[in-house]
């Protein structure tokens, strides 16, 4: 009788603030988000071949078929992406040595429930779900392929809003908190339209900045001020100084000063700057929001409350 099949799925994530400071220290506020991706493993009659399907609301969009045990790639529709892949399946079998190493195939599909260019989370559901699998740390596979912070690899499993912070050493500090603000209303996330590699741009950032400690003590104690602040106004104001930070250390203005400037509130990147998603929050009403970002071309317009978890 075949195995039955095994599955795990995770969460997206946002990160509200922080930025690249996270890197150096910088206490953060993330979101998992409603969003997430399933991984479903099962033993197949072709021996020695690993099959990679990833399916996302619009079918399938990548493909990959790897030798067992070796993982060397046999056919693939995207080699970028294969190899990405490939990396974190080795670093897998490093940290769990014997680990591919089977008497049957595997057929392995991914499921991602939100368009894969929104960005909320792909590699990070990735890494989480196959660390799941082997019953390794996520964080030390994340640590294994990426210089990034990890936050969104401890939202993964989350359910509820994470303050994260990396020490300068020992484990990183994770922290479940509450968000329930009445103003969350007044929050929409806003799809940018874009794609960008986060781990490309985290690595730029890393090659150009350094210090910056009062500026990672101010972030901090923004990000402490937003999680007990009540009040809409004021929370648009530590959004708006928050930006005045991290455009200070990236030598660029804020993604509202050169894209959003009419906007009658706060426009907020969310994660690196140029990113998948922005936070708009404005005491307007929603037909405002929705009509002023379609002028843009911007048509994916969700309400905060509704995608994200909030304790």
């Amino acid at each position: 009788m075949d195995a039955k099949p095994e599955t795990f799925s995770s969460n997206g994530t946002i990160l509200l603030t922080g930025e690249y400071l996270v890197l150096f220290g910088a206490r953060v506020l993330a979101f998992p988000v409603r969003y997430g991706q399933k991984m479903t493993i099962r033993e197949q009659n072709i021996n020695s071949i690993l099959a990679w399907r990833a399916y996302e609301p619009n079918g399938l969009w990548f493909n990959v078929d790897f030798s067992l045990p070796n993982l060397s790639i046999i056919d693939t529709c995207s080699m970028e992406k294969a190899m990405y892949l490939q990396k974190v399946l080795l670093q897998l079998e490093k940290l769990t040595p014997g680990f591919f190493n089977r008497p049957s195939g595997l057929a392995i599909d991914t499921l991602a429930d939100f368009p894969v260019q929104w960005g909320m989370g792909t590699r990070s559901t990735l890494i989480t779900n196959l660390a799941s699998w082997a019953g390794i740390d996520a964080l030390a596979l994340h640590h294994a392929v990426s210089k990034g912070s990890g936050y969104d690899v401890a939202c993964a499993t989350a359910c509820t809003p994470v303050v994260y912070q990396l020490p300068s050493s020992g484990k990183p500090l994770v922290a479940s908190i509450t968000f329930n603000k009445l103003f969350t209303g007044n929050m929409y996330l806003v799809y940018s339209g874009r794609k960008n590699s986060t781990e490309q741009q985290i690595i730029q950032f890393l090659q150009r900045h350094r210090g910056m400690k009062s500026e990672i003590k101010r972030i901090s104690k923004i990000t402490d001020k937003i999680i007990e602040e009540t009040s809409l106004e004021k929370f648009i104001d530590l959004l708006m100084e928050h930006e005045r930070v991290i455009g200070a250390v990236l030598d660029e203005p804020p993604v509202q000063f050169k894209n959003f400037v009419s906007f009658k509130g706060v426009v907020k990147s969310l994660g690196p700057w140029e990113s998948d998603f922005v936070l708009a929050v404005t005491t307007e009403s929603p037909g405002y929001v929705y009509k002023y970002f379609e002028q843009f071309g911007l048509t994916t317009v969700l309400l905060f409350k509704n995608t994200v978890y909030t304790g």
